[in-house]
């Protein structure tokens, strides 16, 4: 059982590290994160499981917000912090100041991948094929879950993110997004 924890740890994790380097995705993530409080791993996290063709609902939102919420808020909200306060510290400050922002960084890095192993210890993602307009359902059910309105700027961010994944225009991204939210507004149950 471990090793199969720690498999999907990896996957989830080695995912998460090439597809922030995408064009445009760490640029968005911090976006949502800085101005609508998204958590960037949940973001990654719909990612990876729409690029396996695995859908998530409600519940596994509910269970991930219930598993991550007290790390994030204790350690890595708290790590955020002290490395941006340190960040505006080191331009006139010498090396003891750059050395410390540089620990800090590097163990706030930690803590997001303990993070992504709370998830993957929360929710297995199963193999299956990459769907775009799965990872979209994923993350406005993400939006919608997190109490998050499908706002035009927010869907704009999030379309980056589907087409860095999916190799597709952001404007289709944009669309497909708009028709799942329109969907989930109206069908509930989804």
């Amino acid at each position: 059982m471990r090793d199969e924890l720690e498999a999907r740890f990896d996957e989830l994790w080695e995912f998460s590290l090439s597809t922030y380097k995408m064009q445009g995705v760490s640029t968005a993530c911090l976006r949502l994160q800085d101005e609508y409080d998204l958590d960037v791993n949940v973001l990654l996290l719909c990612l990876f499981a729409g690029s396996r063709g695995h859908t998530l609902s409600v519940q596994d939102f509910t269970l991930i917000e219930t598993r991550v919420s007290p790390w994030r808020k204790s350690i890595i909200q708290v790590l955020r912090a002290a490395r941006r306060s340190l960040k505006s510290e080191r331009r006139s400050s010498g090396k003891i100041i750059e050395d410390l922002y540089t620990d800090v960084l590097a163990t706030e890095l930690k803590a997001e991948q303990y993070e992504q192993y709370l998830i993957a210890s929360t929710v297995a993602i199963s193999k299956g094929a990459s769907d775009a307009s799965i990872i979209s359902h994923n993350l406005v059910g993400y939006l919608r879950a997190s109490g998050t309105p499908a706002k035009e700027d927010i869907l704009f961010d999030l379309a980056k993110l589907l087409s860095g994944v999916m190799e597709i225009q952001v404007c289709d991204a944009t669309s497909m997004l708009r028709g799942t939210d329109i969907d989930m507004r109206e069908n509930t149950n989804i």
